[in-house]
């Protein structure tokens, strides 16, 4: 691994050996305590600073798996995932991040176990796309240990979900909205029902 001021690197080879694991057998498929699995993968992990605000993070992982059959891919674990990640801190208090997940196609069932009647649509790569807010609403209202809050998110004037307890981050799912920009406001409420308001960048 390095570490640097404003970037890292890290490689990490893994090799573990699963004894006595829960297989489905048969059709209708049962599940039973035996045989062995063992996995061997890299990951590479990364973490750049651009800037004081603005953070880019990424990993990589590749996996293979194989039992004592000598069949290889027999989890639903893909082999190949990633993930990106950019973080944003607008002001004390308030940080945007937005993700990208990547799952690569998993093994079919047919792979392993060939006859086994087509129930369900074969599992294909897909990406998870999220952004994400997190809110310290003490330091953003310039209070110290100040009392609990209520935050609710909205998303283009539709409220979108509320947090109760600190650090009041909130996920979102980038991929359930049309493309284009959006607009973002938290409101937050303490125990006096005194409000203040979070308009994040359009984005």
């Amino acid at each position: 691994s390095f570490h640097g001021s404003k970037h890292s690197l890290a490689a990490t080879y893994y090799h573990s050996k699963m004894t006595s694991i829960i297989k489905r057998v048969g059709f209708p498929i049962e599940f039973v305590n035996s045989g062995e699995i063992a996995f061997d993968g890299v990951e590479l992990e990364g973490k750049l600073l651009l800037g004081d605000r603005f953070t880019m993070a990424g990993s990589f992982t590749y996996q293979t798996n194989e039992d004592e059959l000598g069949l290889e891919s027999t989890t639903y674990t893909p082999n190949t995932m990633a993930k990106l990640r950019a973080t944003y801190n607008v002001r004390p208090g308030f940080t945007i991040a937005a993700a990208d997940s990547y799952f690569g196609e998993p093994a079919q069932v047919s792979d392993f176990a060939p006859g086994t009647p087509q129930v369900n649509p074969e599992a294909t790569a897909y990406h998870l796309v999220t952004l994400n807010a997190t809110l310290d609403i003490n330091e953003l209202a310039g209070k110290k240990g100040g009392p609990s809050w209520k935050v609710e998110l909205f998303v283009d004037n539709r409220w979108y979900a509320s947090a109760l307890t600190p650090p009041y981050s909130f996920v979102v799912d980038a991929a359930s909205f049309a493309p284009g920009q959006h607009k973002l406001r938290a409101y937050a409420y303490d125990t006096s029902n005194n409000l203040i308001s979070v308009t994040p960048p359009a984005g």
